[in-house]
């Protein structure tokens, strides 16, 4: 199992066979990197799941800008 220690926590990224098959997957062989449009200043990203028909939208928003202010 891959983790990443963040936050006083030990986050789970998945088996080394995922993580592996997912470089695979994703370095090159159809274009650039998936971490290509990822500036290098950053030293983690996430990806965001919006809600479906804009239901919970507000909520969302709410979630998402706490941790910025």
């Amino acid at each position: 199992m891959v983790t990443r220690a963040r936050d006083n926590s030990t986050w789970p990224f998945g088996t080394d066979a995922e993580v592996a098959r997912i470089t695979a997957s994703t370095s090159g062989i159809m274009g650039p990197a998936i971490t290509a449009a990822i500036p290098p200043v950053f030293q983690v990203y996430a990806t965001v799941v919006l809600p479906l028909w804009g239901e919970g939208q507000a909520d969302h928003d709410r979630a998402m800008l706490a941790p910025l202010r």
